[in-house]
């Protein structure tokens, strides 16, 4: 057994924070400066994201919680999850977190927090997923290295 302490992927924040700092920037440069999306059935579309997401939440709430494992990042992982929405996607949360911010724009035909969707996804691959990915990947080994070949990391 290893003496040192596992203290997770070294994520050093709350990955929701970057969708929710995207939302609040796009809605204060709303105030400022309009960049209004004015295509009405979007918003059906939009209304599709947030249940989505809502859904994609719930699921992998459950699953976390089936595999007895943390679901904080900063928290060290007990089992790797790789049934159910974890057999599409490697990251079914911030996908959710994804299509929260853009069914959020969408819904508010807030063009500003769609633009800023691309910097979430960016910040959550190089800040977030990928130290996890790291971590993951030295202590589940072989076992991971085979699921990443297997499963995409969006979709």
């Amino acid at each position: 057994m290893s003496k040192h302490k596992d203290h997770g992927p070294g994520v050093r924040f709350p990955p929701p924070i970057v969708p929710v700092i995207s939302i609040l920037t796009g809605v204060g440069l709303q105030y400022a400066y309009s960049l209004l999306i004015s295509v009405p059935f979007l918003t059906l579309f939009g209304a599709a994201f947030l249940f989505s997401a809502a859904l994609l939440i719930l699921l992998s709430v459950m699953a976390f919680y089936q595999n007895k494992t943390s679901i904080l990042p900063h928290r060290p992982d007990s089992a790797l999850i790789t049934s159910g929405l974890y057999k599409i996607t490697r990251n079914p949360i911030y996908l959710a977190f994804v299509l929260l911010q853009a069914g959020t724009a969408l819904v508010t035909q807030n063009g500003w927090i769609l633009m800023f969707t691309p910097v979430t996804i960016i910040i959550l691959n190089e800040k977030v997923i990928k130290k996890e990915e790291a971590y993951l990947t030295g202590l589940f080994g072989t076992k991971y290295h085979e699921y990443l070949l297997q499963v995409r990391r969006w979709l």
